[in-house]
């Protein structure tokens, strides 16, 4: 889940699901309204701020390493 934080409060104003990040952080970016957030399925969800579920979701294909 990703949480959205309310500073004065201190309170949590909103939880993000949808995507999946149990053993690590993948990565965020936010705009204005916007929240963008990598997944560890290899996906990158983008949720509305007012929205608790994601409006959009792309699937990358096969990410093979570099050695």
């Amino acid at each position: 889940t990703l949480k959205l934080w309310d500073i004065e409060s201190q309170t949590c104003a909103r939880t993000y699901t949808g995507h999946t990040n149990e053993k690590n952080f993948v990565g965020l970016s936010v705009s204005s309204d916007w929240i963008g957030c990598g997944s560890e399925d290899n996906c990158i969800y983008v949720y509305y701020k007012n929205l608790d579920k994601p409006v959009v979701k792309y699937k990358f294909g096969n990410i093979n390493a570099v050695t």
